[in-house]
């Protein structure tokens, strides 16, 4: 039986290593990709995503609750949306709060927030506090918006 030098086991090792590597990288790089393309928002991946059709419904099994609305691909968001990010988890906001991407529907969107309100709206707000099946406060994003003040009106949810 012919001695197999050490080194041969260390090349095999290295190239191994550096294929699984490079698998590895090629998945996530085509889940970023794919994800991309259907508008995933990682930034807000950590909320529950519910659609336009299906807020009528988790309203009546959740009269009290934060919706985050927002594009998915807002490039404008995105520093905000990473420090909110934090905050929320902090705060342990996660259960209270839910995101509705706005990219598509905004007609039917504001129909829908506008039937939880008394007052009417003409531009969708950014983020909707509704009590009792009701909007209570809402907050739109301005050129100064920031986190803070984002979180800050977050916690009206939990001051009654």
């Amino acid at each position: 039986m012919k001695h197999i030098p050490f080194k041969n086991y260390v090349i095999f090792l290295i190239i191994t290593i550096l294929s699984i590597g490079a698998s590895i990288y090629c998945i996530n790089l085509y889940d970023l990709r794919s994800n991309y393309e259907k508008g995933v928002n990682y930034n807000m991946s950590f909320l529950k995503e519910i659609h336009i059709n299906d807020l009528e419904n988790y309203i009546i099994e959740n009269p009290d609750i934060i919706i985050y609305i927002n594009e998915k691909n807002d490039s404008e968001m995105n520093d905000i949306e990473l420090k909110l990010k934090k905050h929320i988890i902090q705060r342990e906001y996660t259960n209270d709060i839910v995101y509705i991407n706005s990219n598509s529907s905004n007609k039917k969107l504001l129909k829908k927030i506008n039937g939880y309100s008394k007052e009417k709206f003409n531009v969708i707000p950014n983020v909707i506090i509704i009590k009792n099946s009701e909007i209570s406060e809402t907050l739109y994003f301005d050129g100064n918006v920031d986190e803070f003040k984002i979180i800050e009106f977050m916690g009206l949810y939990y001051n009654d």
